[in-house]
């Protein structure tokens, strides 16, 4: 596989630009409610107040993360068979795997901060191993441990053109993103454009997602075991006589 990541970057695009309206139903009712929730918040004058009310946010966040998160997951991969779900039936399925994703975030978002504390690098090394862990325990219905583990031992093949797409993707992504956000909080005025500003780039993260699945999909294609060879039709010995 090549190390480039560019031509599966510009797959996932197209995939992405594909369904973005399906994908924006499945998300945008829920980061709207983080959204609506953060300018509730906003404003506090009390730094302690603040805090707790930044804490609830994240709370929040964390609580609906996976919902939107397993469920935008299982719309992918119902594209790929060719049996699209809906956006309600994404949902749906999403809220059966809230209990494991939540702990398969947390673990990996720990495993990566504890990583990039040590001068970033095994950070990086550990997000690009870590990267198909959501797929295994959405799709394969894995449970926490097991998919963490599997996602370390598939991802060795991969781990540069995952490494290189996801770093290109999260830079042009996130960076854009924390110039406006640092501009817009110079500004004392209304909290509406920093919390739109937020999903607009949220959604746009979802690409992501794409190219971490579309990684997954090529793993997963090369392994496909190969179908047994047809059985050989016994020979009518009567007619042989």
């Amino acid at each position: 596989m090549p190390e480039l990541p560019f031509e599966y970057i510009r797959q996932s695009l197209y995939f992405f630009r594909s369904h973005f309206m399906m994908i924006m139903r499945i998300q945008l009712p829920f980061l709207l409610l983080e959204g609506f929730f953060a300018m509730m918040i906003s404003g506090t004058p009390s730094e302690e107040g603040a805090a707790m009310n930044q804490a609830a946010s994240a709370l929040l966040n964390l609580t609906l993360m996976p919902i939107y998160g397993a469920a935008t997951i299982y719309y992918l991969n119902s594209v790929v068979y060719n049996q699209p779900l809906t956006a309600g039936q994404a949902i749906v399925k999403g809220l059966s795997r809230w209990s494991s994703l939540l702990l398969v975030y947390l673990f990996v978002g720990f495993f990566i901060i504890s990583g990039l504390s040590f001068f970033i690098i095994p950070g990086l090394f550990i997000l690009a191993r870590l990267a198909f862990a959501d797929y295994i325990c959405v799709i394969e219905g894995k449970g926490v441990f097991e998919s963490i583990a599997e996602s370390w031992r598939r991802t060795g093949d991969y781990f540069w053109i995952l490494l290189n797409g996801l770093v290109i993707l999260f830079v042009c992504i996130n960076g854009p993103n924390f110039a406006i956000q640092m501009s817009l909080a110079s500004d004392e005025g209304s909290a509406f454009l920093p919390v739109a500003t937020s999903i607009i780039f949220s959604l746009i993260s979802v690409l992501i997602t794409v190219y971490g699945f579309r990684i997954y999909c090529v793993h997963r294609e090369a392994n496909q075991p190969t179908p047994p060879p047809p059985a050989e039709i016994p020979e009518d010995r009567d007619q042989d006589q």
